[in-house]
């Protein structure tokens, strides 16, 4: 008999992947998604950089111009040798 196959997605991981979905697809509301969906995987993983830059990115396209610069600055600040630093 055959076992089942376990995968395993660590859940930080996931979210990411659909707020990057969410923030590269750019339909309408896609951003309001995309920054709920890095919130959550910020929460899980507070120290993934790329989250903070993602939703940074998504909040400014949001108007929110504070949180993002906020977000960017805490993405930088993980990532100080960022190649997109400017």
């Amino acid at each position: 008999m055959n076992e089942p196959i376990s995968v395993s997605v660590k859940p930080a991981a996931g979210q990411f992947a659909r707020a990057e979905l969410y923030r590269l697809r750019a339909n309408p509301r896609d951003h309001e998604n995309a920054v709920d969906f890095y919130r959550v995987a910020i929460a899980l993983a507070p120290a993934k950089a790329d989250a903070y830059r993602g939703l940074g990115f998504s909040l400014m396209k949001t108007n929110r111009r504070n949180e993002a610069i906020q977000a960017l600055a805490q993405y930088l600040a993980i990532k100080p040798d960022a190649q997109d630093k400017g």
